[in-house]
């Protein structure tokens, strides 16, 4: 379950950053 919390974490994350425009992994 821990595994599948921080997959949806990241993919928030990541979705939050391209909609603001920041590149986190550059």
């Amino acid at each position: 379950m821990t595994k599948e919390l921080q997959s949806s974490r990241y993919i928030v994350i990541s979705f939050l950053v391209r909609e603001m425009g920041i590149d986190i992994v550059e």
